[in-house]
């Protein structure tokens, strides 16, 4: 597939309530059809970095010093 420049653009907004969202929006320079997209957009929601933030995400802090 000839995708050209690829760009991506993330949006993130904090609630109050500790809940964050992400918006992201896959752009490329060219011509995409409907079939093509729906594949990318599958191969993008299955990318690690993906369902990592997707999932539950525990952090554990250690100080050393």
């Amino acid at each position: 597939w000839r995708l050209g420049t690829i760009s991506w653009e993330v949006t993130i907004t904090s609630e109050a309530a500790g809940e964050t969202k992400m918006s992201r929006v896959v752009s490329f320079s060219e011509k995409v059809d409907e079939e093509m997209r729906a594949r990318l957009e599958t191969i993008a929601n299955k990318c690690p970095v993906h369902r990592i933030l997707s999932g539950k995400v525990e952090i554990q802090t250690t100080v050393r010093g």
